[in-house]
């Protein structure tokens, strides 16, 4: 700083550091592009308390198919599901596909969608119950598998958790009545959308169109 002018003309300059420079702010680096799609996926579960419950938490499996007779195998999750009935799928290549969605003991529900880069939001329905052997279709064979462990509990050497449709531990009427109002009922068998109550986000028909 420059105190001022002396008597003999000159001036005196104090406080000066020599070689100071101003630093620039650092620029912060450019995010990655979002490049894969990640699914979020929801479904809904009968003779279930409100959601959340533990009685939500059931593993499903999820396969991706790439083509419409859903024969092209893309990828297949074995996951579990939250308290609220939700997943989600990471690191998936962005593209059209069929998607299944099957619990041990219930019937299969598929859709087909885009999936773009970033996140989608997909509610599958609900999964009816009823599937005690996995075949798909709910039939006598199932009604005689439940019926041979009826009235058991974990831990009984006829419990069989196949049949433990609201995952309550027990095996009871209320397994019973879940099984019979889905009676003679079969899931889907390709990615196609009949018969399934899906909603995608930002749109409003299960195979994406308005």
């Amino acid at each position: 700083a420059i105190t001022g002018r002396n008597t003999d003309g000159s001036y005196t300059i104090k406080d000066v550091v020599v070689g100071a420079r101003t630093t620039a702010p650092a620029v912060p680096p450019t995010p990655s592009p979002v490049t894969n799609a990640t699914l979020i996926g929801t479904i809904g579960l009968q003779g279930r308390p409100a959601a959340p419950h533990a009685q939500w938490q059931v593993p499903l499996v999820v396969n991706l198919y790439t083509d419409s007779s859903a024969s092209t195998l893309s990828n297949t999750y074995t996951i579990i599901t939250d308290s609220s009935g939700r997943f989600k799928i990471d690191s998936i290549t962005p593209g059209t596909y069929f998607i299944t969605v099957k619990n041990i003991h219930t019937l299969k529900r598929s859709l087909a969608d885009s999936l773009i880069a970033g996140v989608n939001r997909i509610f599958f329905g609900i999964l009816l119950e009823g599937d005690v052997n996995n075949d798909n279709i709910i039939s006598s064979t199932d009604s005689t598998l439940l019926m041979n462990s009826l009235n058991t509990v974990v831990g009984d050497s006829l419990f069989d958790g196949r049949a433990d449709l609201n995952e309550d531990s027990i095996i009871n009427t209320l397994d019973s009545l879940l099984l019979m109002a889905n009676y003679n009922n079969q899931g889907d068998s390709t990615g196609n959308c009949a018969g399934i109550s899906a909603t995608i986000s930002n749109t409003s028909g299960c195979d994406g169109q308005p």
